[in-house]
């Protein structure tokens, strides 16, 4: 049977718990946003989000959304730092990983100096997400299962180095997840709060990278199962103007970010002869002025992310991609801790499920939407593409194995030898996160082969 209600003791004991795995999260973080070489992708991101600050339009294109860059180089812009000359800039073909090189290698200092500022404000996006595993998995299980989904979290070398990167994906993966447990929300217990909230998420996500695509499906997912359950499904109308609250939030949101502008700067930022389905629905709300031209730019960028391109795996090159490299990439650069975890579900799987139900649907169809996507697609360029889903498993893993040491004593050594089996993992692998796999496929010295 569900457990009776937990001691106020059993919460604090949880929230210290989570909060000290976070502060070993924050400390390892910042101390590799220090040492961390400059990886291909930073460049790039450091200069469009600076570049936005300072010339107030967005005329640099990354492929990738405007928030998360934007949020990383506000450091930079509060300190001064100033971009190359709009002569240089023009030279260098507005191309911001060429603009971002010039800015952190043009000068005398050490450029990881720099860009440090920025890895701390996508580290704090990072630790955001933490506390969203912890509240997640205590809403689920318990405060014991908020601990040790926390735990599980600030434990996977995954999160470690792409919390300090200054990419896309660690603000992606948080407003992913925070968007999915926000229309659940809305979609068991309806309120203002609930489809604004989900909004807002679904928003920050659209502003951060086209992933909200993927989490649209993860969403129908949901609403389908929501709608064909039995006893309590949500009333048709009600359902109706619950989405349209959080749709108008959402666009509303989308809007304000832009300054409320259509054309921030009064650049034209997109001239094309639309040929493909894509590109007439781009034009034609470009048309209608329904929303800003650089968000709308970005979106003609999904052909190139479907495009077939060269992908490496298990020894083998291959044009296209690999359906299983996300798979192979979970199983290879996820903790121990965190997959036997996961595994522990064959032993709780008839346990009796929280109050609440169907808590757990937002969870797998946020999972199974993300998924799905990530097999279909061809972008086979690194394990951070699918970060969202190291979240999910997260708190997955914290509830399993909650629920597993309610079993009796033998179950809670079991249960608290996984936990620290994962944390064993997580500090072994601090100073190179990036390099790092578990021991079954040779560890970070020859994982590689």
């Amino acid at each position: 049977p569900p457990p009776r209600t937990p001691a106020a003791t059993a919460w604090l004991t949880s929230a210290a718990v989570a909060l000290a795995c976070l502060a070993f999260l924050a400390f390892s973080g910042s101390g590799l946003a220090r040492r961390l070489s400059v990886t291909a992708d930073e460049p790039g991101h450091l200069g469009a989000g600076l570049g936005y600050w300072q010339a107030g339009d967005y005329r640099q294109s990354t492929a990738n959304m405007f928030f998360t860059q934007k949020w990383a180089a506000l450091p930079l812009h509060l300190a001064g730092r100033q971009l190359p000359g709009e002569d240089a800039q023009r030279e260098l073909r507005w191309n911001p990983t060429w603009i971002g090189e010039a800015l952190l290698f043009s000068g005398d200092g050490d450029p990881r100096a720099v860009l440090a500022p920025a890895r701390m404000m996508t580290l704090a996006l990072c630790l955001l997400g933490g506390a969203l595993v912890w509240g997640w998995a205590s809403r689920l299980s318990g405060p014991w299962a908020g601990a040790l989904a926390t735990l599980l979290y600030a434990a996977s070398p995954v999160v470690l180095a792409n919390g300090v990167l200054v990419t896309t994906d660690m603000g992606a993966a948080l407003w992913y997840a925070a968007a999915t447990a926000c229309y659940g929300w809305m979609l068991r217990r309806p309120s203002a709060l609930a489809a604004s909230l989900t909004g807002a998420c679904a928003a920050l996500l659209a502003l951060s990278k086209l992933s909200v695509l993927t989490w649209l499906l993860g969403a129908a997912l949901l609403l389908g199962w929501r709608v064909r359950r039995r006893g309590d499904r949500p009333r048709v109308p009600a359902l109706l103007a619950w989405h349209a609250l959080a749709g108008l939030v959402a666009w509303g949101c989308v809007w304000a970010f832009f300054g409320w502008q259509f054309r921030p700067g009064g650049f034209v930022y997109f001239d094309i002869r639309p040929s493909t389905p894509t590109e007439h629905l781009v034009c034609l709300l470009d048309r209608m002025r329904a929303l800003p031209e650089p968000f709308l730019r970005e979106f003609l960028s999904l052909g190139g992310l479907v495009r077939p391109r060269p992908g490496y795996l298990l020894g083998e090159f291959r044009m296209g991609g690999f359906w299983y490299y996300f798979p192979v990439a979970f199983l290879a650069k996820s903790t121990l801790g965190m997959l036997l975890a996961l595994a522990s579900w064959l032993a709780v799987r008839r346990m009796a499920a929280a109050p609440g139900g169907d808590g757990f649907s937002p969870l797998v169809a946020g999972a199974l939407g993300y998924g799905a996507v990530a097999l279909l697609t061809p972008l086979n360029i690194g394990v951070r593409h699918i970060l969202p889903l190291y979240l999910f498993a997260a708190v997955a893993g914290g509830v399993a194995l909650a629920r597993m040491a309610r079993r009796g004593a033998a179950w809670r050594g079991l249960a608290a030898a996984l936990a620290l089996l994962g944390a064993a993992e997580g500090f072994s692998a601090r100073r190179q996160p990036l390099a790092w796999f578990n021991a079954v496929w040779g560890g970070p010295m020859s994982g590689y082969r």
